[in-house]
Order: C-alpha cells, then sequence, then structure tokens
C-alpha cells in the first residue's frame, strides 16, 4: 500500500464510502454536508488548509483516505477512513503509521492527536491499539467527541504498526 496525495480522480470512489447523513458525519464532522455533491465534496474537505492523502493498492485504486495538519503542536489527523470493502484488514493501521509519519516529519513536531466519536467503537479500539489515549481538549468541543493524543514513538521500528 503506497500513501499518495489526494487528488480529484480519486474523489468518485471516496464519495461512495459516505451513503449516510450519519457515516459522513461521523467521517467528516457535523458541519460536513449530506447529501453532497462533487462540489460540495472538495468544499467541506477544506482541502487548502489541510494535507490531504489517500492509501491505493496495487492497482491504484483509493482503500483509505486522511489528512492532516498543525493543532496545538501535533500532527492532527482528520478525516480518517477506510474503504467499507476493505475494512478489518490492517489498512486503517497502515494509513495512520504511514499519514502520521509523514505529518510529524513535515510539521517537524512529536506526536499526534486526533477527534473521534465516542459511539465509533471500532476507530476508538484502533486508536487505543495505537497508543492513543484520551485527553482534555485546551477548547469546548462537541459533547459526545473524544479528544486523543499519541506521544512521539522513538525508533522507526516503533512505528511499523
Amino acid at each position: 500500500m503506497n500513501l499518495t496525495k489526494f487528488d480529484k480522480s480519486h474523489l468518485a470512489e471516496i464519495m461512495t464510502w459516505f451513503p449516510t447523513q450519519k457515516s459522513v458525519s461521523t467521517w467528516g464532522g457535523p458541519e460536513f454536508r449530506f447529501s453532497f455533491t462533487e462540489a460540495s465534496f472538495i468544499n467541506d474537505l477544506n482541502l487548502s488548509a489541510t494535507n490531504s492523502f489517500v492509501l491505493v493498492n496495487s492497482c491504484l485504486v483509493p482503500v483509505a483516505f486522511g489528512q492532516y495538519y498543525l493543532r496545538n503542536q501535533r500532527c492532527h489527523l482528520s478525516r480518517l477512513a477506510v474503504s467499507p470493502l476493505q475494512r478489518g484488514g490492517g489498512i486503517g493501521r497502515e494509513l495512520i503509521a504511514q499519514l502520521s509519519d509523514k505529518g510529524q516529519d513535515e510539521l517537524k513536531v512529536g506526536g499526534c492527536s486526533l477527534f473521534v466519536m465516542e459511539d465509533n467503537k471500532a476507530a476508538m479500539r484502533l486508536y487505543l491499539s495505537l497508543a492513543y489515549i484520551e485527553a482534555v481538549y485546551p477548547q469546548e468541543i462537541q459533547a459526545d467527541m473524544i479528544y486523543m493524543i499519541r506521544d512521539a514513538i522513538e525508533g522507526p521500528e516503533n512505528l511499523s504498526l
């Protein structure tokens, strides 16, 4: 699996991953519009303020999507998603490993953060298994949202999650 910069050729596939209001708001947050158009989806991704990537398989088909940006002196991971057809096979783990390595290196920070909806139990299990812990966010956040952080892990052998 290779992490590659997101471009519009990936859009049609990724849009199919979110068939309901709940799926898109769990992934994109409460401000992400549904039902969406190609234009509104691109606009709501906020591409100008985030670094957006896809994990592609050997046929160059996107199997995962994620973004990162600097937030509270950490590489903040956002809008992490795995194709519904690929879930449960370790792709989420691979996406987070590659995205956090790239983000921390580019942003020149140690450690990552992310938000997760408290009812997203599968994502929560994954983040906990990757050494993320719940933390207090310095500002008010949505009541059903959890802020999680992971400190920098020394040594490349520890980043191959």
